[in-house]
Formats: C-alpha cells, sequence, structure tokens
C-alpha cells in the first residue's frame, strides 16, 4: 500500500536507475519502476481494472474486465480512461529514466496499449514526484487562497490533445447546481450501480490493507463511526433507497453543497467526436491537468455521474437499466451543462472536476495500490 509518509523521493530513485542502465535493451528494473509510476493513474471506485505484460520488447496494458464491470461502465468507457491516464503516467516515469515512450492504442472491442521505449540523452523530470500525491480530494478547499492564473495554466496544458477541449467555470449557475444536486441520487436509487460501488468499500482498516484496492469511509468523506450503517447496505442494498428517501439525501446534498461552495472553480473536458481515440484522450488528458494541479497544492475532485453518464447517452451506449426518471434527468443536463460552461454545439461533455487550494492531504483518506507482483507479469 502506498501511503504519502512511506514514498520514497523517485527522483533519486529515477537517478539511479539512469545511472545504472546505459546499454541500449531496455532492463527489467526500468519497467518495473514504470509500472510502479503507471499504477497510481485513477480508477471508478479505485478498483485497478488494468494489468500490465513485458516480454523483453514492449510493455503491453490490458484490462482485467472482471474488475472493470460496473453498471457505471458503457462500453469500457471508464477503463478506457484509466487507460489513457495510466499512459501519462508511464511517459511522465519512462522520461525520468532518459526513455521515451511510443505508445498505440487499439479498441476492437475491450481497450488495450502496447508501448515501447528507446533512449534518450537526457532526462524529463517535471510531475514525477506528484504521481505519488495524485489523489481524490473530497475535502472542503480553500477557495479564498485561489491562484487566479490556474485556468490559464489548465486551458494552455489542455490544448496539447486535439481531441480535447476545456471549459473553465468559476462558481456554479442556479441550474447547474439543481442538476448536480439531483445526479447526487443516482448511486443511492440505482440497485446496480450501488451494488457495484459497494463491493469496492472498504470498512475497516484491515480489509483495505488485505486487498490492496477499493476506499475507505475516509476516503469518500465519512468516518469509521458510520461502518455499521454501511455494513447494513451492503449486506441488505434494497435498504439504501429507503434509507435514502428518509433522510440520508439530505446529509449527502449537505456534504455536496459544502464541497461546490467551496471550491475555486470547475472544470469540464469534452470530446470533439465520436471515437475510441478522443475517450482515451479524455483520460490523458485527465490525468495531465490532475498532476499539475496536484503540483499547485490544488484537490481535484472529478464530478464523474454528471459528465460521462451524457457521454454514454449521446455515444448510443447507456446503461440498459437507466430508469426514465434518471434519463429524463440526464437529457436535460446535457442542455444545463452546455449552457452553463457554453461547451461549442458539436461537442459532447464527457468529464467534469471541481478543484481548489487543498493541502496537506491526510494519508487517512489516500487509496492503496495493488503490489508489483500482482500486476506485471514478466514473459520470458
Amino acid at each position: 500500500m502506498l501511503e504519502a509518509n512511506n514514498q520514497n523521493n523517485f527522483s533519486d530513485k529515477a537517478l539511479k536507475i539512469r545511472n545504472h542502465h546505459h546499454q541500449s535493451l531496455i532492463q527489467t528494473e526500468e519497467i518495473e519502476f514504470i509500472v510502479q509510476m503507471a499504477q497510481t493513474y485513477p480508477s471508478g471506485d479505485n478498483c485497478q481494472p488494468l494489468e500490465f505484460f513485458w516480454d523483453g520488447h514492449s510493455l503491453k496494458v490490458e484490462l482485467i474486465e472482471k474488475r472493470g464491470q460496473h453498471a457505471f461502465n458503457n462500453n469500457y468507457h471508464t477503463d478506457t480512461i484509466s487507460m489513457g491516464a495510466a499512459l501519462k503516467a508511464i511517459e511522465i516515469a519512462a522520461g525520468a529514466i532518459s526513455l521515451t515512450a511510443l505508445a498505440e492504442f487499439k479498441k476492437i472491442k475491450k481497450p488495450s496499449l502496447t508501448i515501447s521505449f528507446k533512449r534518450r540523452e537526457r532526462p524529463l523530470k517535471p510531475l514525477l514526484n506528484t504521481l505519488q500525491k495524485r489523489a481524490t480530494d473530497r475535502r472542503i478547499y480553500q477557495a479564498e487562497q485561489k491562484n487566479t492564473q490556474v485556468p490559464q495554466i489548465l486551458k494552455l496544458i489542455a490544448n496539447k490533445y486535439p481531441l480535447i477541449n476545456f471549459y473553465w467555470l468559476e462558481q456554479l449557475d442556479t441550474e447547474l447546481k439543481k442538476y448536480l444536486t439531483e445526479v447526487e441520487g443516482y448511486m443511492w436509487e440505482h440497485k446496480d450501480f450501488f451494488a457495484d460501488f459497494a463491493q469496492w468499500l472498504r470498512l475497516s482498516r484491515n480489509e483495505l490493507n488485505r486487498t490492496n484496492d477499493g476506499m475507505s469511509l475516509e476516503s469518500i468523506g465519512l468516518s469509521r463511526k458510520e461502518a455499521p450503517i454501511f455494513w447494513l447496505f451492503k449486506k441488505f442494498p434494497a435498504l439504501v433507497p429507503l434509507f435514502w428517501n428518509l433522510g440520508l439525501k439530505f446529509q449527502v446534498r449537505k456534504m455536496a453543497h459544502s464541497q461546490w461552495l467551496s471550491s475555486s472553480g470547475f472544470y469540464l473536458l469534452t470530446v470533439k467526436n465520436n471515437t475510441p481515440q478522443a475517450n482515451f484522450e479524455i483520460g490523458q488528458c485527465g490525468m495531465d491537468l490532475w498532476l499539475q494541479l496536484t503540483q499547485l497544492n490544488y484537490g481535484v475532485q472529478p464530478l464523474t455521474l454528471a459528465a460521462l453518464s451524457i457521454y454514454d447517452m449521446e455515444m448510443g451506449y447507456a446503461n440498459p437499466n437507466i430508469n426514465e426518471k434518471f434519463k429524463s434527468i440526464y437529457q436535460k443536463g446535457a442542455h444545463t451543462l452546455r449552457n452553463s460552461f457554453n461547451v461549442i454545439a458539436e461537442e459532447v461533455p464527457c468529464w467534469l472536476f471541481r478543484t481548489g487550494p487543498s493541502p496537506n492531504f491526510p494519508d487517512k483518506m489516500r487509496c492503496p495500490r495493488k503490489p508489483m507482483s500482482e500486476v506485471l507479469k514478466i514473459i520470458k
């Protein structure tokens, strides 16, 4: 499990690897370092659906389909985003040890990635140590300490991705706040969605350390004292809608409204066409922006439900079990998102985030990662 206070200085580690390996053949130690850094990619509920294979010539990244199965993961859209984010981490790690990563992304049915490496004369070090600091931060932010240059910085980064567009909004307007509030209910009222979420919820530190995946209650903004009620929800998911309507929704919405109010801005990533490559590029761009914000001591929280479900519906891959209530909410929400962010008509919203100054991320909120022995296979 990668905790903040146990992190090595990865720049020093990269330097040792660079000094040790000068031969043209890429060594296993180098690949292990790269995959360790790649493991920092974000995934739905921290399910970690990717595995890595090294055959001495290329690194293959493939999907563990069972881990990625989710009512919200339609046509492997969230897996593809995770794979794009993993490639960004691979590029950063490779650059730090004087390698260039050359990637080929494919999606015939499932997404896959093949990466070869070549040596370069000088290392590229930006954002390496930031990889291990990146996390989903659901805390209350310190908007009064905002950096007014952040939107321009993010826009310049997003411009590197030709299939993606970036939009910034400083405050939520009334209609957008109403839409986000309605969307909060989807997880709690959709039985398949909650069941898929609950399987990754770890109710004790022992369970979290044993599995090295999923999320603690602290990581989703709750406390240990709430473990009994969530144990009940996991055991009897039919109770969730009942508790939601009895008052849970007011608690959840109150917390969400406090989070939104403390944010210094919201940003939306859209795709310019209906291609797997654009879906993949969302992950690359999203990770790039997230790392830059982390380096600036900004917290980042994806509001994924609010945008990716619209993307699914407009691309023809809506969850077949979505009810009419939420179908209507998302159809109206698509109009609201476009209006609030002034999105170009032909583009489709895909990933929405809130952000704001938020230093000193606590270890107890950090999600674990699987050990190298479980994610990297060396093929001889």
